[in-house]
C-alpha cells in the first residue's frame, strides 16, 4: 500500500489510530494528463531555446564566412594588383631559379641527416636509458621467479631441478649484468 501511495494512486487519512485508504478512478487519469501536459510544456521550452541557439549560431557563422569572403577577394585582388605591377626581369628570374636550386639542395641535406639520425648522441643516449630500464625489469622478473622457486622449494619440499624442468627453466636462467 505504502506504494501505491507514493506513486498518489491511493489516497491515505488517518482518522485517530485507523489509517483509511481510497481512490477515486479519475485520479490516475488526471495524474497522467498533468504529467503530459507538463511534459509537453518542458520539452516545447527546451526545442525553443534549443533551436534559438541554433539560429544564433548559423547567424555568427555565417557573419563570420561573408568576412572571410570579403578578405579572400580583397587578398586576391592585391595578388593580381603585385602581379601585374610586377617587372619581370632577368635578374629575378635568375633568382627563382636559384631559389629552387637551394630548396632543392636543402631537401637532399635534410634527406641526408634522416639517414645519419641513428647516429645522433641524444637518440643513442634514450636508446641507453630504455636498455638499461629493460634489463633492470628483466632482473626483477627473475628475482620473482627465484623467489618462487624458493617458496615451493621450501614449502612442498620439492627439488630445485625438480621445479626447474617441470616449468622449462634452463641451466644457464640467471640475472642479466
Amino acid at each position: 500500500m505504502e506504494i501505491l501511495v507514493s506513486d498518489a494512486l491511493v489516497q491515505c487519512e488517518k482518522i485517530g489510530t485507523s489509517n483509511y485508504y481510497w481512490s477515486f478512478a479519475s485520479t490516475a487519469g488526471q495524474a497522467v494528463v498533468y504529467i503530459y501536459h507538463y511534459l509537453t510544456k518542458f520539452i516545447s521550452a527546451i526545442a525553443h531555446t534549443h533551436v534559438e541557439q541554433r539560429k544564433r549560431k548559423l547567424h555568427e557563422l555565417e557573419s563570420e564566412c561573408m568576412e572571410l569572403e570579403s578578405k579572400k577577394t580583397e587578398l586576391e585582388s592585391k595578388v593580381t594588383q603585385l602581379k601585374s605591377n610586377r617587372v619581370e626581369s632577368e635578374e629575378r628570374t635568375n633568382h627563382l631559379a636559384r631559389l629552387q636550386e637551394l630548396e632543392l639542395i636543402k631537401k637532399g641535406l635534410e634527406e641526408e641527416l634522416q639517414q645519419f639520425q641513428d647516429c645522433d648522441p641524444a637518440i643513442l643516449e634514450k636508446k641507453e636509458k630504455a636498455a638499461k630500464l629493460a634489463i633492470q625489469h628483466a632482473n626483477r622478473w627473475t628475482e620473482n621467479v627465484f623467489a618462487v622457486r624458493e617458496y615451493c622449494v621450501r614449502k612442498f619440499n620439492m627439488d630445485g631441478k625438480a621445479f626447474d624442468r617441470s616449468f622449462g627453466i634452463s641451466d644457464d636462467f640467471d640475472l642479466l649484468d
